[in-house]
């Protein structure tokens, strides 16, 4: 059921860019991590050019039916980065929703969507909260370790990685959900 339909509801992080995303910014969006298509499906009803990419077949495969787009692909950011090059493409806008810390070279992460923005181009993300507690679960079960999350930011160490991959006015905002 997992792969049925692109679930309709946006996650909490999804709203967030909506509600401070400066509103006169359209063009071409890349979503890395696209998962179902559920962010698309909202940035394409608000003018968006539609882009994702995701490790996971079967959700790209429902996204692209779902959306009626093509522009959706299975691939890593760095295969998608090489044919990105090969095709001369540059985004307006790349989101990575709870992606940044499950990377195990998060500069290198962060140079190539760099590297696939258009000058004066915005990014916009979700990471959970380095200071915050990690959850346990069943039967010792962690999401808060690897291999399922590598890193942890706080406000300040994110903004400063940010700075230090070349991206200029960065504002982050800590959550409360």
């Amino acid at each position: 059921m997992f792969h049925e339909a692109t679930e309709p509801k946006l996650r909490n992080w999804h709203k967030v860019f909506f509600k401070h995303f400066p509103s006169n910014v359209r063009g071409k969006l890349l979503d890395v991590g696209c998962g179902d298509g559920r962010f698309l499906r909202h940035a394409k009803e608000y003018g968006f050019e539609v882009w994702g990419i995701d490790f996971d077949k079967k959700s790209v495969e429902n996204a692209k039916r779902n959306l009626s787009i093509d522009t959706v692909f299975a691939m890593s950011l760095e295969e998608f980065y090489e044919y990105a090059k090969e095709k001369n493409l540059k985004f307006d806008v790349i989101t990575f929703f709870e992606v940044l810390h499950i990377q195990d070279k998060p500069r290198e992460f962060l140079e190539m969507v760099k590297g696939l923005l258009k000058e004066g181009g915005y990014i916009a993300g979700s990471v959970p909260n380095g200071e915050s507690m990690f959850i346990i679960g069943k039967n010792g079960y962690c999401i808060g370790y690897p291999p399922h999350h590598f890193l942890g930011f706080s406000k300040s160490s994110l903004e400063k990685a940010l700075n230090f991959s070349g991206f200029k006015d960065v504002e982050v905002y800590k959550l409360d959900f």
